[in-house]
């Protein structure tokens, strides 16, 4: 039996998968009209495939591959279509303290002290997402979860080869610390100790060393984009346990009309990059258990320009994500933000 065939139980579902509840739009089937119940078997699935339309905010290529989708991704497709928000890069030397990025000088409020680990060591600023900045870019409207302003910082212990990740717990830890700062105050910490404390972290003996994922400090815009869930076995038994629904282990065909679907899917799903919100990738399974209510919140891939001098590396062109429950979202609690990196 096909792909196709194994995952129709899964898409002939209108339930959704409860880790993307908040992010997917629902839009049922095509009904049957009384002319169509007089038409014969074949012309009433031809017809049906034909009448499933490609969500409006596609492009003329994106409707292409759509197109190319059977019916049954095409369902898949409709069922987790989502909006996110891009995370854009750029090497620029005149960021200010309270900008977004990855890596650089953090901003510190004023009597704040900067990020160590237990041994002392000054931490790396992973990440520092100022929503007032998002928003100026993209509209809040479409993404009320995210909080209309303040600080979101990610450090990480860039002298330790895990980067900070608890396997064992995953939530933050000595060595990978979150702060989020509802407000900013101009008269916070001298740009010099910041930048002294930050040079620690990830100059000298630091840097030399392959662990620090990020080799260049980057500015960071913000653009609306579209994806939804791309189709691989772990994904499709994570939808399954989330409907209530058993699968039988998936067999992939090497036919060439199921390679062009996947290529064609895997585009439409848009799931790779740096990323607010939305679908994640991972390089190897899903670390969500089944029936969990973790949504991604942050997604920071590795990214290696032929055209720049900078990297983001994870490992061997791995990706880390970073999961938060949609109540403590609301709440600005990131106290729990669970974070997992991994490569192949």
């Amino acid at each position: 039996m096909s792909l196709f065939s194994r995952i129709k139980n899964l898409v002939d579902s209108k339930q959704t998968p409860q880790q993307s509840a908040s992010d997917i739009q629902h839009i049922d089937k095509p009904q049957n009209t009384d002319a169509q119940q007089i038409k014969s078997t074949y012309e009433q699935i031809a017809e049906a495939k034909n009448n499933i339309a490609a969500p409006v905010e596609y492009t003329q290529e994106q409707i292409a591959l759509f197109n190319k989708l059977p019916n049954q991704l095409q369902k898949v497709v409709l069922k987790t279509h989502h909006a996110f928000i891009r995370i854009n890069t750029q090497v620029c030397e005149t960021m200010r303290l309270t900008d977004s990025k990855f890596g650089g000088v953090p901003y510190i409020p004023k009597n704040g002290f900067y990020p160590k680990a237990e041994d002392g060591t000054p931490l790396m600023l992973l990440a520092q997402i100022n929503f007032e900045q998002v928003f100026e870019q993209v509209s809040h409207k479409e993404f009320a979860e995210l909080p209309k302003q303040g600080l979101l910082q990610i450090f990480i212990n860039a002298g330790e080869e895990k980067l900070g990740k608890d396997e064992d717990a995953l939530t933050p830890n000595p060595n990978y610390q979150v702060h989020f700062i509802p407000s900013i105050d101009i008269t916070a910490t001298p740009l010099s100790e910041s930048t002294k404390m930050a040079k620690q972290s990830v100059d000298g003996n630091y840097l030399k060393k392959v662990f620090a994922p990020i080799s260049t400090p980057l500015k960071l815009s913000f653009s609306k984009e579209y994806g939804c869930a791309g189709v691989s076995e772990n994904l499709l038994e994570f939808i399954a346990a989330n409907q209530g629904q058993a699968i039988d282990e998936l067999d992939y065909e090497n036919s060439e009309k199921e390679d062009i679907a996947y290529e064609a899917i895997n585009k439409l799903s848009n799931a790779n990059g740096h990323k607010l919100l939305g679908i994640p990738v991972f390089p190897n399974e899903e670390i969500r258990k089944p029936y969990s209510t973790q949504k991604l919140f942050l997604q920071i891939d590795s990214e290696y320009p032929m055209t720049e001098n900078y990297e983001i590396m994870w490992g061997d062109m791995g990706v880390a994500n970073f999961f938060i429950q949609p109540d403590a979202l609301l709440n600005k609690d990131f106290s729990k933000l669970i974070y997992y990196w991994d490569s192949e």
